[in-house]
């Protein structure tokens, strides 16, 4: 991380008008276009040809934490990946900063895969106890 090697400091993000304390991990990935066949290059979901990489960046510097390449063909919501890439990601977080910092992880819906899930401490919460926010409940309306 960049930002704790030059001493300057973490910012915080913003969420629904709100800051979060500590890290915000985000997980997601992305189609990128091949007009070749090169090494590994496969038809995509939304029927283009190219690549299907899986990255997580740390939402408070934008910065790129650890990515997998993968085909283009890739499933979106295979656990292995994420959990790859999301241990890849928590190791490249210094350690005065990785123990005692709230980590929160988000991820689209293709990170609801119940083994990615239970993944270590995550089990439906970060690995420091960020727990999700409980299901709101409204009156049906009609």
């Amino acid at each position: 991380m960049q930002a704790a090697e030059t001493g300057k400091g973490i910012p915080a993000v913003q969420a629904c008008g709100r800051e979060l304390p500590g890290l915000v991990l985000d997980l997601d990935a992305t189609l990128i276009t091949s007009h070749s066949e090169k090494e590994q290059a496969a038809s995509t979901y939304k029927g283009g040809f190219g690549f299907h990489p899986l990255l997580c960046l740390l939402a408070n510097t934008g910065e790129a934490m650890s990515g997998r390449p993968r085909p283009g063909n890739s499933g979106a919501n295979t656990a292995a990946d994420h959990i790859a890439v999301l241990d890849d990601a928590l190791a490249q977080i210094p350690d005065a900063h990785r123990y005692g910092t709230q980590i929160l992880v988000r991820a689209d819906s293709a990170g609801s895969a119940k083994t990615f899930l239970t993944h270590g401490d995550l089990a439906l919460e970060t690995r420091t106890g960020h727990g999700l926010p409980p299901p709101r409940r409204t009156a049906p309306t009609g």
